[in-house]
């Protein structure tokens, strides 16, 4: 808005963009925000342009400043550059503002410019910035450790543990973060200091990096080896850049231990804690001793490697435990139950073997040392024998010797008859031992096996046990024979056993596989999905049975697959050796190459494939037959088949000894088919191929010729001779010609005899060249008007990427333009080519294509193709340089120099200017793009819209200023730019243009002049004493806590721009530097009669004076540095500490009584005492205790039981005391410790602490209960009131599981110290397990633990062990008892049907457990088996007569034994078996009871009801379907019959005839009548009589010879010719 005419208009852009007067809102697309700088050394600055602007007076800019800027930040924001005071209309001016923020976080002032414009004076806008600064935190274990932290804790790692002062030690690993926004410096060395009472204990393994990115990390490792017993402390300090944590300190501890460390050997060799792998190299391994041989002792040594005593607790102090501990005894205790320091005692153990075979038992050491306690290794060794084990083996009750290959009935090693796919059949045998040692079974389980040919067919079923002892004792395996095909099946039975003379043990065994007598199978036979009929010897090449023709030789094979069927209801069974048998004169010719599985179900098809390969020429023959279970003339299926051998010719080419496929068109080297470069000019290639012939017929070769769109080229130089005998070959030579230049190509074609390769052709291919030594080039240049022409004074282009193609789009290569624009292809063969030009520079595009119709003129590069030039012909030898490009853009530049006479002209020898910034905006607009002169001095703006332009130039060096504008005359060499502004006058760019004569000259100020004022007083460099007048003094602060800023303020006189060059720009140095920050630093320059600002922060680190020198480093020649003094005083307090009056030393870790840091003995339960402590304040400063919720921690392992009574008060005066109070309670027995810490101002001791101490009184009493009774300790009498006696268990089938109670009848925890906590001792240990062990190993006082304890017996008798539990009870360890139980042996009868169990007394017969018997007719059988089992620990007898079975019931006349079982079974799971025959003698459900009379004391007698039914006598009914092959028939035509004969009833049809009428008007085919198991004869009466003459048929007559069950069928076929 105007008030009035004349007057002027105020606006202010940055970045082009127009910022509002009263704009509060900093943004980065008009500059007034300026992003993010570092606050320890960036700064960033930012130019923004008042403009007049529609106004209609001259802007007068009157504040003083010019520029002002207020607000919260304003020190961080400074005006660099002022703008010109007067603006003319449509005129501008520029100023400049430099960000450099003092800290961090966002940083906000105002912009206010005050002028004559009415409505918009003073012009005010904000500006922003964000300064960045370094962040430290630190992290141990996860958690943050905060500056300062005098409080060591597990939680963040800085609290290390307790360790021995001899062995032990820790490492724990801190991170350094930095989570601020610049680089964290770790400035000291080394960068993580380590002090306070124990810094010696503490050491760094791994120092960190530096810096620290922002948002980076690094780490460093802290290692605490304690060099003494106690609580060790110490300070890590690290002094960084992050000014609010610098030093960032916190406070480490950890504790040194006295323990002891346990050691065992074995002939000087370690022995591992826990060792299960007994060695003789460490005498653990007793090695191999006879049981009857005096004992093997072994001496073991115990070493005490730690610092403190080390206790032997177990009582014995030596125990063993273990499977077979009874045979190993502790000869010799240790002398003493304590081991010093480097000390050691020794024990011994026998070795006294009970039986043969390995025994292992576990050595028990109970000690104090806390993490190997107890210490237990695992001993072993071999009991050996000089008495022979001996094996034999038993098959119903006879001995079968080892190698015995003969096989019988009589010792159940020939196992009879079983059918294939039907019920196995089963034997069991005996292994007995028979020899003075244990007789072990080595092979894997089930540690029978079986080899052989038929070995498959044989499996055990009943597995035996590996370990037989002496005395005739005995194990048993049942074997079970499955047959998978027919006929004798053998295999050898093999036991891997330890009797020396018959390992293995072997013997023969076999069994005979049977076809089901009443299989209901049916065969039918195909070959290429036609029917082949049984007994058919007219081999067809319908159904695949005649191969056709094969060439003898060259390895021709012609095969066939035939599909089996099964048309049945039963399974079908294939024979066996072979399964397909082949036979004839020529049976050689045909192979069975894949044979069918030899079982086929109902429905089911397999396949088989046959092979011919014949030996000789002509009809070859043979016969196949497949034995098979189907009834009738099916058995054996028989059929012919034949094939005939041939003779032809064979045809082979190849080149270079390498096969050419016929019809191959992919020419190559390898083959000699590819003829590689041949010169057009002079050359010719000649190629030799070999034909061959390997068939069994000459070979005849014919017309060679060549076709293809270079046949021209190609010729047949030697021809081949013809014709080629078998297994010999020929030469062919072809010749290449080439006529032209380029790929050339053709097919030859050899026609020849060969039926499958006449003609034989393959392709050929050469390449024509001609000499390489054409060239094409010429130039690139820059089309500076566009105009597609090479005009005077239009330079070189570099740069640009030219490429050539030959005419098949085939990239030969590419070259660069040089300097001078050239480019050159050389060494060029005649031929087509083509150019591209591309890769021009960001904005340079192609100008037109052939413009002017001079070519060596124009620009040959089409713009519209892809910069592609004409495909042009370079003829042989030739040199074509025509072919040029031009580009062209819209655009602007030149170059900025160093007017070093400061004429404002470019003289010789005056050189570029680098990193000037230059900006092209729109005239009146928006700006455009900016860039930055390049090495030499040279700019340029490309690919711009056509538009009116000014060019602005900034960035001038320090003390660098504009020459003088348009001196001279000639544009081409004088200075566009105005002197102040750096600003050029508008110019006009044309499309397609480029204005190359915009340059810039600049040159040198005179030299800038520094003073410096604090409080408004002048500070003179050098002076060295500080003042309150001008701020160098900051005066007296509390240490560590108070600050204070000073600000100083630093001018330039009227010379060149002052540059502060230092890093920092503020250096602070001295004794006491640390103690005084630059936390705002001054802009990096300052203009001439400018100002900048920085601020000094006071925080004295200690008491008394504090001193620093300033230096600032700039470019005023004689006072560089300027260097200044500063100073201020530190006031601090000082604490004591007291108890009884007597001086408690910070840091004490050696509580004494004498002042109070010793509290003494005090009970867990009932007792406690209270110490009162005094804090003195004796320094010239209050003493602030600074943790405000008790001013005084406790902190350490045992700090809950230390408590502050009554807390102090904060803070405390000069020369004042305070008082707490510490109540001890102790929670559980021992030493209690904890370290007393006081957070406080105190410069050297924050914070204050010292380590206090009390004993916790308490004892365990342990007692063991069971059923509601007490045990007494060493209880040697087992009753099973209190669940000591476990009664009587089966050694097999029953075992006792008895619970038990541990209670702590004391004051004081009671600890389980045994490893396992229970140990099971004594003769029968192996017969008791802890099967739940306590749940803890701790019992708190007044608290109990369960345990329970099973007993399995594994033998008969008494059985008898001890229980011992280790504990810290001093009267009662270890706490011992004994245990018994007795076992008991006795059978247990099991009858299994179909393998599952049938219970006795059963009267549900079920089908799945096969006490139901399959339907059948009267007089007809089934037979099912049934297994008895002996699960019991006893040998079982059936105390019946033979057949030890019997049957009752209103039906058992129905029922009998078919198979009697073995009247003695061995326990353990011995089994027998026995079968029962169904054979209804009527209609309906048939039932009896089975009863088998045993000693099982259970189940005597053992009985279960059986069921079947018998069905009615079936009725049979036949169906009968007729087909005929064509539905319409004419004169001559023959049609095949096909009658269908199905019986639909459910009984057998017996006699089965068809009888079929001979249709009217037809004649029957002599020889066409057929069926499958049908005899065949011919009526020429109508049916009345019936013989074998075919002629004059009328009736044919077809009679079944076998029955045909139900759903049975059958086909019959005949055909006749239409008369």
């Amino acid at each position: 808005m105007r008030l009035g005419n004349n007057s002027p208009d105020m606006n202010v852009a940055g970045n082009g963009n127009t910022i509002l007067d009263g704009n509060t809102s900093p943004s980065v697309t008009d500059d007034t925000e300026f992003g993010s700088v570092s606050a320890a050394s960036g700064s960033v600055v930012h130019t923004f342009t008042i403009t007049n602007s529609p106004g209609t007076a001259n802007l007068t800019l009157n504040g003083s400043p010019i520029v002002a800027i207020t607000g919260t930040h304003a020190s961080d924001f400074s005006v660099t550059t002022m703008p010109a005071t007067t603006i003319t209309t449509t005129g501008s001016t520029t100023f400049q503002i430099t960000f450099d923020p003092t800290g961090d976080g966002l940083r906000q002032a105002i912009v206010s410019i005050s002028n004559n414009d009415p409505d918009e004076n003073p012009y005010d806008f904000n500006i922003q910035g964000t300064g960045l600064a370094p962040e430290i935190a630190i992290m141990g274990n996860g958690k943050n450790i905060d500056t300062g932290d005098s409080t060591a804790s597990v939680d963040d790692d800085t609290y290390f543990g307790s360790h021995d002062i001899n062995t032990g030690s820790s490492s724990h690993i801190f991170t350094i973060q930095n989570t601020g926004g610049a680089a964290l410096d770790l400035t000291a060395t080394p960068r993580v200091a380590i002090t306070g009472t124990n810094p010696a204990d503490f050491t760094v393994t791994a120092s960190p990096a530096t810096p620290v990115g922002a948002g980076n990390s690094t780490t460093f490792t802290l290692l605490f080896d304690p060099g003494a017993a106690g609580l060790r402390t110490a300070t890590i300090s690290i002094a960084n850049t992050d000014t609010g944590e610098n030093p960032f300190t916190f406070y480490v501890q950890g504790t040194g231990t006295v323990i002891p460390e346990i050691a065992i050997l074995g002939n000087l060799n370690n022995i591992s804690c826990g060792d299960t792998s007994p060695s003789t190299t460490d005498l653990t391994d007793f090695g191999g001793h006879d049981i009857f041989a005096a004992q093997t002792v072994h001496t073991f040594t115990i070493q005490n490697l730690g610092s403190g005593n080390l206790s032997l607790t177990g009582l014995p102090r030596v125990q063993i435990s273990g499977d077979n501990a009874g045979d190993f005894l502790v000869s010799q205790q240790p002398a003493s139950t304590t081991v010093s320091p480097a000390g050691s005692l020794s024990f011994q153990i026998a070795f006294d073997p009970t039986t043969t075979g390995v025994r292992n038992a576990i050595i028990i050491v109970a000690n104090n040392d806390a993490d190997e306690n107890p210490f237990t290794f695992a001993v072993k060794g071999l009991g050996t024998s000089t008495l022979d084990e001996e094996i034999e083996v038993l098959g119903n009750g006879l001995v079968i010797e080892s190698g015995d290959n003969f096989t019988t009935t009589n010792d159940f090693t020939d196992m009879g008859t079983a059918e294939i796919s039907g019920i196995p059949a089963t034997a069991s045998f005996v292994i007995r031992n028979i020899g003075y040692a244990v007789l072990s079974l080595t092979g894997p389980p089930p540690y029978v096996s079986f080899t052989g040919a038929n070995a498959s067919d044989f499996n055990i079923s009943s597995t035996p046990s590996n370990s037989i002892a002496i005395d005739s004792a005995t194990t048993s395996f049942e074997v079970t024979f499955t047959p998978s095909a027919l006929g004798t099946r053998q295999a050898i039975v093999s036991i891997q056993n330890n009797d020396s003379d018959e390992n293995p043990y072997t013997f023969t065994i076999q069994g005979t596989g049977v076809y089901d007598p009443n299989s209901l199978s049916e065969i039918s036979l195909k070959g290429n999905m036609q029917v082949i009929l049984a007994g058919d010897f007219s081999p067809s090449i319908a159904d695949g049975t005649n191969f056709g023709s094969v060439e003898v030789i060259g390895g021709f094979t012609a095969t066939q697959d035939f599909v089996i069927s099964n048309t049945g209801s039963d399974d079908l069974v294939l024979g066996d050796n072979p399964i397909i048998a082949i036979s004839g004169a020529q049976a050689g010719d045909f192979t069975v190459i894949s044979y069918p599985a030899n079982l086929v179900s109902p429905n089911s098809n397999v396949v088989f494939t046959v092979e011919f390969n014949p030996s000789a020429t002509g009809l070859r023959e043979a016969t196949i037959s497949i034995n098979n279970s189907a009834m009738g003339i099916g058995n054996p299926f028989t059929f012919g088949i034949q094939g005939t051998g041939t003779t032809t010719p064979e045809m082979g080419v190849s080149g270079n000894s390498l096969t050419i496929s016929n019809g191959d068109v992919s020419p190559s080297v390898s083959d000699s088919t590819m003829f590689g470069d041949v010169d057009i000019t002079s050359g010719f290639q000649f190629v030799t191929y070999t034909i061959s012939n390997s068939g069994n017929a000459a070979l005849t070769l014919g017309t060679i010729s060549f076709s293809g769109a270079h046949a021209t080229d190609f010729s047949v130089e030697s021809a081949p001779a013809s014709p080629v005998s078998t297994g010999n070959s020929t030469s062919l030579v072809v010749k290449f010609d080439p006529s032209s230049v380029g790929s050339r190509t053709a097919m030859i074609s050899v026609a020849n005899n060969d039926p499958d390769r006449s003609p034989f052709t393959f392709s050929l291919q050469g390449n024509g060249t001609s000499p390489e030594d054409g060239v094409i080039g010429n130039r690139v240049w820059l089309d500076n008007d566009g105009d597609g022409l090479q005009d005077a004074g239009e330079d070189a282009m570099a740069g640009i990427t030219v490429s050539l193609y030959d005419s098949g789009d085939n990239l030969l290569g590419s070259v660069v333009s040089g300097a001078d624009g050239s480019y050159t292809f050389e060494g060029l063969a005649s031929g087509n080519y083509y150019l591209t030009f591309t890769n021009p520079p960001s904005g340079y595009a192609l100008s037109p294509v052939n413009q002017g119709g001079d070519d060596a003129l124009d620009s040959d590069a089409d713009p519209g193709n892809g910069g592609k030039t004409a495909t042009f012909l370079l003829n042989i030898s030739a040199t074509d340089n025509t072919w040029d490009a031009g580009f062209k853009t819209t655009g602007v530049g030149n170059f900025v120099w160093l007017d070093v006479n400061e004429n404002g002209i470019q003289d010789g020898g005056e050189t570029g200017v680098p990193g000037i910034d230059v900006e092209i905006k729109i005239e009146g607009g928006a700006s455009v793009a900016t860039t930055t002169t390049d090495a030499n001095g040279y700019y340029s703006f490309t690919n711009i819209s056509p538009q009116t332009y000014r060019l602005y130039f900034s960035n001038l060096a320090a003390g660098y200023v504009f020459t003088s504008q348009d001196a001279g005359g000639d544009d081409l060499v004088d200075s566009d730019v105005n002197t102040t502004s750096g600003q050029s006058d508008a110019f006009a760019l044309a499309l397609g243009v480029f204005n190359s004569t915009i340059d810039v000259g600049v040159y040198q100020q005179s030299a800038p002049e520094i003073s410096i004022k604090g409080n408004n007083v002048d500070i003179v460099d050098g002076d060295t004493s500080p003042s309150v007048t001008d701020d160098t003094d900051f005066g007296s602060l509390n240490a560590q806590i108070d600050t204070s800023i000073h600000s100083f303020k630093i001018f330039n006189g009227n010379g060149a721009t002052l540059t502060l060059n230092g890093t920092p720009k503020i250096v602070v140095s001295g004794t006491n530097a640390a103690d005084f920050t630059v936390v705002v630093q001054p802009s990096a320059t300052v203009a001439s009669n400018d100002s900048t600002s920085f601020e000094i922060r006071f925080i004295p680190s200690a008491e008394g004076l504090r001193a620093a020198s300033i230096s600032l480093s700039n470019t005023d020649s004689d006072e560089n540095p300027f260097n200044f003094s500063i100073r201020g005083f530190g006031l601090a307090s000082e604490i004591r500490v007291e108890g009884n009056g007597n001086v408690i030393g910070d840091g004490d870790n050696t509580p004494r009584a004498s002042d109070f840091s010793d509290f003494g003995a005090e009970d867990i339960l009932t007792g406690s005492q209270s110490q009162i402590f005094t804090i003195f304040n004796s320094g010239n400063a209050d003493l602030v205790l600074s943790n405000p919720a008790n001013y005084v921690d406790i902190v350490g392992n045992h700090a809950a039981d230390f408590t502050v009574s009554v807390v102090p008060t904060s803070p405390v005066a000069t020369n004042n005391s305070t008082s707490f109070t510490i109540t001890f309670d102790p929670e559980v027995e021992g030493l209690r410790q904890a370290t007393v810490s006081i957070a406080n101002n105190d410069l050297d001791e924050n914070p204050y602490t010292f380590v206090i101490q009390g004993i916790g009184l308490a004892s365990p009493e342990i007692s063991v209960e069971a059923n509601g009774k007490s045990i007494a300790d060493g209880d040697t009498t087992p009753a099973s009131s209190d669940n000591t006696d476990f009664g009587n268990r089966d050694i097999l089938a029953a075992t006792q599981i008895n619970s038990f109670y541990i209670k702590n009848l004391g004051s004081g925890a009671l600890t389980l110290s045994g490893t396992p906590l229970l140990v099971i001792s004594g003769s029968h240990a192996g017969d008791f397990l802890v099967s739940t062990p306590p749940s803890a190993s701790s019992v708190a006082a007044g608290d109990s633990v369960s345990f329970a304890i099973t007993f399995n017996p594994t033998a008969v008798g008494l059985r008898a062990a001890s229980i011992s539990i280790a504990n810290d009870d001093e009267d009662e360890n270890p706490f011992n008892f004994s245990i018994w139980g007795t076992g008991v042996a006795s059978p247990d009868l099991n009858i299994l049907g179909n393998g599952i169990s049938i219970t006795s007394g059963d009267l549900t017969p079920s089908v799945s457990d096969s006490t139901v018997f399959d339907s059948t007719i009267v007089d007809s059988s089934f037979s099912i088996g049934f297994s008895l089992k002996n699960t019991g620990s006893a040998v079982l007898n059936l105390t019946g007569t033979s057949p030890y079975i019997t049957l009752s019931g209103d039906n058992a006349g129905d029922f009998s034994i078919l198979q009697i079982p073995t009247p003695i079974i061995s326990a353990g799971g011995g089994t027998t078996g026995f079968r029962i025959l169904f054979t209804p003698s009527a209609e309906g459900g048939r039932t009896a009871v089975v009863n088998i009379a045993s000693d099982d004391p259970n189940d005597n007698p053992f009985t279960f009801t059986i069921s079947g039914f018998c069905r009615p006598m079936p009725l049979p009914e036949l169906q009968l379907t007729e087909t005929v092959d064509l539905d319409f028939a004419a004169p001559g035509d023959t049609l095949t019959y096909t009658i269908t004969y199905l019986n639909v009833g459910v009984g057998l049809a017996t006699d089965v005839v068809v009888d079929h009428e001979v249709p009217s008007e037809t004649t029957y085919v002599i020889n066409s009548a057929g069926g499958i198991g049908m005899t065949i004869e011919y009526s020429h009466d109508g049916g009345t009589i019936y013989n074998s003459n075919q002629a004059n048929v009328t009736n044919i007559k077809y009679t079944r010879s076998a029955a045909l069950i139900s759903e049975g069928s059958g086909t019959v076929t005949f055909r006749v010719t239409v008369n």
